[in-house]
């Protein structure tokens, strides 16, 4: 139908193989920009991953801590009120040794 020259081709059948060789490139680009935008996200969710697991560890171990120490300062208060409540006189000592006076505790009594 048409010969071999580009003059013999009309000119609306030349744009038309232009604009489809140009929707074919961006197609191609688009494609690639997708590829690349799927394997970005890949490695944005193995990583919030990671740290989504490492703060909960981190919260795990925080927890354990506290409670090891909120345990020894509950024994540390066990024993500073049974030191407290212990029935024992008080002496007072002078400098030379000598003793001053003896403190007795007043003790209330139960009945039953």
């Amino acid at each position: 139908m048409f010969g071999r020259n580009k003059e013999e081709v009309p000119k609306s059948v030349l744009d038309m193989k232009l604009e489809k060789e140009k929707r074919e490139k961006e197609e191609k680009r688009k494609s690639r920009k997708k590829e690349k935008k799927t394997v970005h996200n890949c490695i944005d969710d193995v990583t919030k991953r990671k740290i989504k697991k490492i703060i909960l560890i981190l919260i795990i171990i925080g927890l354990i801590f506290s409670g090891i120490a909120l345990g020894i300062s509950s024994q540390n208060w066990k024993s500073l009120v049974t030191d407290m409540f212990n029935n024992k006189n008080s002496i007072v000592i002078d400098t030379d040794g000598k003793t001053i006076a003896e403190l007795r505790i007043r003790t209330k009594k139960i009945r039953c």
